[in-house]
């Protein structure tokens, strides 16, 4: 199957930039890297995208523009509209580093973990009551709600390679107040889960034991493995 090339219409705004197709992660939208200055990032939909897919890339602009006030490296909204062929667009500037998601050696990978964990505990630490997206996920009424990335897997997250600690996240279209084990949940998976086999079963453990302090609830982790496969 052969790489997506950018649309006339989206090309044309960028000409000056090399468009490098991203196929890494699972996101319905199409993704290009851009090469030069800046360094950019372009999501779109495709020309026929229906109002759910053009909704879910409004609403990471939204995201992305109340993360602007925290300091988690997200990135930032450079451009976002609809091109003459009825496309939804969004260009955000390049988070500087490299997904959790691509080869790291064997003698980072519990550091990168690590990170994961301590940046997990950063993210829902963010005030509530400021938060302006409804919950993305059924409510637990045992839960406190936290802000929660929504879709926190390996790809999502971008690491400095000489610190080895989370520069920043990016699609950030489900991001919403939930238990906090939706996204735990979803990186252990992430990290278990077979699609990057770089990890494994102990890096899943290793992440939730410092993620928890030790005190990992199992059936919430299960509890939201089944609602991601609903």
């Amino acid at each position: 199957m052969s790489e997506p090339s950018p649309p006339a219409s989206l090309r044309a705004r960028y000409p000056d930039h090399a468009w490098l197709p991203v196929s890494i992660g699972c996101s319905d939208a199409l993704v290009w890297r851009l090469e030069g200055r800046p360094g950019l990032f372009v999501k779109a939909t495709g020309p026929d995208a229906d109002r759910l897919a053009r909704e879910g890339l409004d609403r990471e602009v939204a995201a992305l523009t109340w993360l602007a006030d925290h300091d988690l490296g997200a990135p930032e909204v450079v451009e976002t509209g609809t091109t003459e062929d009825g496309r939804r667009f969004l260009a955000t500037t390049a988070v500087r580093g490299r997904s959790a998601a691509e080869p790291w050696p064997e003698e980072q990978r519990g550091s990168v973990v690590d990170a994961l964990a301590r940046f997990t505990a950063r993210l829902h630490s963010l005030p509530t009551d400021g938060c302006p997206f409804d919950p993305t996920a059924p409510a637990d009424p045992d839960a406190t709600p936290v802000v929660c990335h929504g879709d926190f897997m390996l790809p999502n997250v971008i690491i400095d390679p000489g610190a080895l600690e989370v520069s920043g996240i990016i699609d950030v279209g489900d991001l919403g107040l939930s238990d906090r084990y939706r996204d735990l949940a979803a990186m252990a998976w992430s990290l278990e889960g077979g699609l990057n086999p770089q990890y494994g079963p102990a890096y899943a453990v290793r992440f939730l034991r410092e993620a928890t302090g030790d005190a990992v609830d199992a059936a919430k982790i299960a509890r939201h493995d089944a609602l991601r496969w609903a």
